[in-house]
């Protein structure tokens, strides 16, 4: 049996590398709930759709060349019109958990902190029932070497423009914090708790949200 909560949907967001999926799996197993990874509703919805419609979702895949061209700026801006996309598709998956009150975790690089404040989803009130933990590295070689541990290669441009992401993510979620105050997370999950499980960067954002400290996660 898991832990007792008081809200329906937890989303695990954070950059490519920080992490996500050891602690988003510790924590679905904390509270005895189902996972979902977020990364799958892009294969989905690529596979769904045509390029002429949602040209962001096909555009690494059909202008390879011309994607690795892009400048910091434009790399990071591409990830976040990707991730406004699929928060429309997430919105009524959300809905979904809320209005059957089955417990879910989601998963992914491409959840936004704003996700986790919306008042509503497909007109169902959020009451508080949605909540976000996002992940960040603040050393950018260690996303190079958890790269190298996961795939082999340590890939310096893609731990810069994870650690680029991550960085707005962080800055993000600190504004959604600033607006949303929200101290825990049902059995206790806010700063304190985060500081004690997750160390000592965690910091509790959005007021539905909690921020962590890279791959110091412990559950």
């Amino acid at each position: 049996m898991g832990v007792e909560r008081d809200w329906q949907v937890l989303l695990v967001g954070g950059a490519s590398g920080v992490g996500k999926t050891q602690v988003s799996y510790r924590l679905a197993r904390h509270y005895g709930i189902g996972i979902t990874e977020v990364d799958d509703f892009q294969i989905i919805l690529e596979r769904m759709t045509d390029p002429e419609r949602y040209p962001v979702l096909h555009y690494w895949r059909l202008h390879w060349e011309e994607a690795r061209r892009m400048d910091e700026d434009q790399q990071l801006e591409f990830m976040l019109s990707c991730s406004r996309l699929i928060a429309e598709a997430l919105s009524p998956v959300i809905a979904n958990h809320l209005e059957t009150r089955a417990p879910v975790v989601l998963e992914g690089d491409f959840i936004l902190p704003s996700l986790a404040v919306q008042a509503t989803y497909e007109d169902l009130p959020n009451d508080e029932q949605v909540r976000a933990i996002f992940l960040y590295e603040e050393n950018e070689e260690q996303l190079g070497v958890n790269y190298l541990s996961r795939e082999g290669e340590a890939q310096p441009g893609r731990a810069r423009a994870s650690y680029r992401h991550s960085e707005w993510l962080r800055q993000e979620a600190a504004r959604w914090r600033a607006d949303h105050p929200l101290p825990s997370m049902g059995d206790g999950i806010g700063t304190s708790y985060c500081h004690d499980r997750f160390g000592p960067k965690a910091t509790a954002v959005g007021g539905h949200a909690t921020m962590v400290g890279g791959r110091r996660a412990s559950l």
